[in-house]
Parts: structure tokens; C-alpha cells; sequence
């Protein structure tokens, strides 16, 4: 990969080789640049001339990991795969707890609730409108004192801007945290690449289609409880009966059981619904199937053997399908991300494709799938360019703990936080380690010197393994995780033909 430069003035340049970067660093005629790029850039000390070609960015969308890549004069210039946050929605309602603990340690008034009505715009409807007061006189003297009469019909944000106030992209925060993760990177790139254009690959996602590939028509109105309710349906597909015991366990009373339960992202899709009886669904609790077949294999008794039979055929049942939460996050802050990006580059030139175009591309290039080279692919708009040799993974952390939201006590005074440290026999969370000819990351820290190691991708290696049996590889020092992969190099035997 090409080392960016920035000149005196700190305007991006041209990248250069790494081993020209090297020996300006060493003559002093560059220095390591302070700009956060989030790559290693230098900035140069003397004045050069400022000839640049365009930089092509191309993005692959996605839910969990989004590849990025930057392409000028042919030549790849940055290649990422970016690995988004996926703990969002852990994290706040970790945090959401731990305020509410803070709220009940403290002494309340008595709840007065008509303090507490709010209204909303009745334009927008999404924000909350202010009080109005009233300026009167008072009865002796001139001063005047205010008065709350009541409540405006517009926010403030209406008022000010009066038609032209449109509602903003509300995302949740783990929705929108992909984007941004997204956004703040292709800043990154215009700052220590010369940036000309953006391109995005976008789709669309036609979930009943992909569900059922022969609807069509009217069929798109007509769902599958089309004159009947969810309850009377599953239990009418089980014959009335328990799916786990067959009624088997005596009880009579039926309720609607989750295979993934909701507590672990499981949906409230059909498929994902099984008609089950109340010792049945007590007994499996919130168990996804595997974890209940571990625990139904040790068990002597007959019911749980007939449990354990019948989760394999509910296993096999064609029914259930895995949803599709990952295409509807990828729409959700698609159409956001591409009103930031219209917004905040207005100065280069933005355009978007689609998933056929770039396969047809990278097929014609004799590429093999995988996200990085989709990326590379949209960024070179179908021209041909030597692969590189390596991209970059990078995965984004939050070094927060739940400790950092010790509050005050019932009386008032305050709580003197106990120095902590990360580090525990020489090692810190995240930090590259290896063992058995294996590598990995320390992903938990435990006072008896076993420690948990997990992969880039989250995949535990060792679930516990002891530090005087770990090597230190590369320290933690940033809330980024970043290793080098190989590009596959292998080309696809494929002939191209076409229509005469």
C-alpha cells in the first residue's frame, strides 16, 4: 500500500511508495503528519508543486462489515474492510440500567404530572413545541412580568425556518452509528487524498421475494393469516399440539413458543413461531434449540428424549428460514448516508450504482467474490487495475465499562472512584497476542491470569487461556483493532460470451 502525503500547507497530495516516504522522513523533509487519517501519513516541510490526479472512493454498503477502497491513475491506493459496532444496543440498555438505579437512590418531590405534558409540532411532529408567555404589567408598577399561557403550535426549528423545515432521517443509535462509521471514514480519505468523486453501490431488497421467489401480482397484498390471527394459525399448523412434546407432558394449556427467542434477536415472523405447552416452554426458557439439546442430551428422562427428537425435526422444518434484519438495515441509513454524503462533499462528484453492474465488472476482470474486491471494483468504475497485495481490516471499539457510571449515594456524598487499570501480568484489553501458533485479541481480563482471546471477527479462540502461556504481539494503544489480509490473487476461469 502507497504512503499519503500531505504538502506544507497540509493539502493532500499524491500518495508515494513507502520507501520513498522513508527516505524523506530520514533527510527531514517530511514529518509524520498530525492530521487524523486514520493511515500513516507524512506532511511535507518544504513547498512543491501541487500536480494531483483524481481519487475515485468506492463503497460496498452493508450491515456488519463495509469494504472501502480508493483507486488513481490505476493503481489502488487504500483498500479497508471496515468491521461496524455491532454493540450499540447492549451498551445502552447496560446504561439505560444503570440510570435507573442512579434515579431511585435519589429523593424525589411529589410527582406533579401536569409539568410533565408535552406537545408535538403540528408540522413536523417530531419535535416538541415551547411554552409561551405572555408579557403583562403589573397592577402597581410599570414593570411587567411574564405569564405561561399555554403551549405554541410549531417547535422552534418550524418557526424559524417556516416551510422549508423538512423532517430529518430519525435512526436508531445502533442504525445510525453504521452510518456514521461510514461517513467519518470517507472523511478520513479526503483528508489525505486528493478525492474527486464518491460512488456507492446501493440495492433494493424485495423481502417477500426473496421469501417467495413465485409471488406475484395480488399476492404481495395477501399475507399467509389473510382472514385469520397469528394465535389460531400456529395452532392449527401443529394439529393443536405441543411441537416439543407431541403432548406428551399431560399439559393441556398451549401457548405460542419463539425457536429464537426474543431475548436473542429472535423475530416475530411465522416461521420463528411454534405452538408449545407451558412445561415446555418453561423448560426451554429463553435456550435457543442448541442450547437445549446440550442439555436435553444429559438428561435420563423420557420426556426430555422425546423433547430431543422432536427439536430435529423442527430444525429441518423449511419454515424456518433466518430473517432478514441484515437487508433492512442496509436500507434503513441508506437513504440518510446518501443525504450526508450529497451534503457534506458537495465540492466532488457523487454518484451511486448497483449490485449487477459490479458483478458483471469484477466478473470481466476475472475477480473472485468477496467484499473487498467489490469494493475495489466500483471504485475503478469498470476499468482494470493490478490487485494490491494486501487491505487493511480495522474493527472499532468503545473501551467504556459499566464502572464508569457510579454515582452518588442516598446522602448526597460523593463517590471517590477507585483507580482502575486495564492491564493485568503485563497484558491490556485488545492487545495482539499469540499462543499455540495462533493469534488473537485479548478480549476479557480476569484477576485469575486466564484470559479470553478472540479473533478480529469476534470468534472466541481461547476461552480461557493462562498469560505465562501468551506472547505479546502489538499492544492496544487506540479504540481500533487493524490488521493486514492477503487479496486473493487466484483469477476465475470464466469465458465471457455475447449475443451476436
Amino acid at each position: 500500500m502507497l504512503v499519503h502525503v500531505l504538502s506544507k500547507e497540509g493539502k493532500p497530495l499524491m500518495p508515494t511508495h513507502p520507501a520513498k516516504a522513508r527516505k524523506l522522513l530520514k533527510l527531514g523533509k517530511a514529518r509524520p503528519a498530525k492530521a487524523k487519517t486514520g493511515y500513516f501519513t507524512v506532511q511535507l516541510t518544504y513547498d512543491t508543486a501541487s500536480y494531483i490526479q483524481p481519487v475515485t472512493v468506492g463503497v460496498d454498503l452493508g450491515s456488519n462489515t463495509v469494504p472501502i477502497a480508493a483507486i488513481a491513475n490505476g493503481k489502488v491506493v487504500y483498500a479497508k474492510e471496515k468491521l461496524l459496532r455491532r454493540d450499540i444496543s447492549a451498551k445502552l440498555k447496560a446504561r439505560g440500567e444503570y440510570r435507573r438505579q442512579r434515579r431511585g437512590r435519589l429523593r424525589h418531590r411529589k410527582p406533579r404530572f401536569d409539568n410533565r405534558v408535552k406537545k408535538k409540532c403540528a408540522r413536523c411532529g417530531v419535535n416538541n413545541v415551547p411554552r409561551t408567555w405572555k408579557k403583562i404589567k403589573r397592577q402597581n408598577g410599570k414593570s411587567k412580568k411574564r405569564v405561561l399561557v399555554g403551549r405554541a403550535n410549531l417547535c422552534r426549528k418550524c418557526q424559524g425556518e417556516k416551510g422549508l423545515h423538512r423532517q430529518p432521517h430519525l435512526l436508531p443509535p445502533s442504525v445510525k452509528a453504521r452510518a456514521d462509521a461510514i461517513l467519518a471514514d470517507i472523511e478520513k480519505f479526503c483528508r489525505s487524498l486528493p478525492v474527486a468523486k464518491i460512488v456507492v453501490e446501493i440495492a433494493y431488497f424485495d423481502t417477500q421475494k426473496m421469501a417467495n421467489p413465485d409471488i406475484e401480482g395480488v399476492e404481495y397484498q395477501k399475507g399467509t393469516l389473510e382472514g385469520e390471527e397469528i394465535r389460531s394459525y400456529v395452532f392449527n399448523v401443529f394439529k393443536h399440539k405441543c411441537a416439543y412434546c407431541k403432548g406428551a407432558s399431560g399439559d393441556k394449556i398451549l401457548e405460542i413458543d419463539h425457536v429464537r427467542p426474543k431475548s436473542k434477536k429472535g423475530s416475530d415472523k411465522l416461521s420463528n413461531l411454534v405452538a408449545s405447552c407451558r412445561q415446555c416452554n418453561i423448560a426451554k426458557g429463553s435456550m435457543t434449540l442448541d442450547q437445549w439439546a446440550k442439555r436435553l442430551q444429559a438428561s435420563p428422562c423420557e420426556l426430555d428424549k422425546k423433547r430431543l427428537s422432536s427439536l430435529k425435526h423442527i430444525k429441518k422444518r423449511s419454515d424456518i428460514k433466518k430473517g432478514f434484519q441484515y437487508s433492512a438495515l442496509t436500507q434503513s441509513y441508506k437513504s440518510y448516508l446518501l443525504h450526508e454524503l450529497a451534503q457534506r462533499h458537495k465540492d466532488k462528484r457523487f454518484s451511486t450504482t448497483y449490485g449487477y453492474a459490479t458483478k458483471f465488472a469484477r466478473k470481466a476482470m476475472g475477480l473472485e467474490k468477496s467484499q473487498i474486491n467489490d469494493a475495489m471494483v466500483i471504485a475503478s468504475e469498470g476499468r482494470m487495475f493490478p490487485t494490491p497485495k494486501y487491505y487493511l481490516l480495522e474493527r472499532c471499539l468503545k473501551k467504556r465499562r459499566a464502572a464508569e457510571y457510579i454515582s452518588p449515594h442516598k446522602e448526597g456524598t460523593p463517590v471517590v472512584r477507585r483507580p482502575w487499570s486495564n492491564a493485568k501480568y503485563g497484558f491490556r484489553l485488545w492487545d495482539k497476542v499469540e499462543a499455540e501458533a495462533k493469534q488473537g485479541y485479548v478480549a476479557a481480563l480476569r484477576e485469575s491470569g486466564s484470559f479470553r482471546v478472540h479473533t478480529l471477527y469476534g470468534d472466541k479462540i481461547f476461552g480461557g487461556k493462562s498469560y505465562k502461556k501468551l506472547r505479546l504481539i502489538t499492544e492496544c494503544n487506540s479504540n481500533y483493532m487493524r490488521e493486514w489480509k492477503m487479496v486473493s490473487q487466484e483469477p476465475m476461469q470464466m469465458e465471457l460470451t455475447f449475443p451476436a
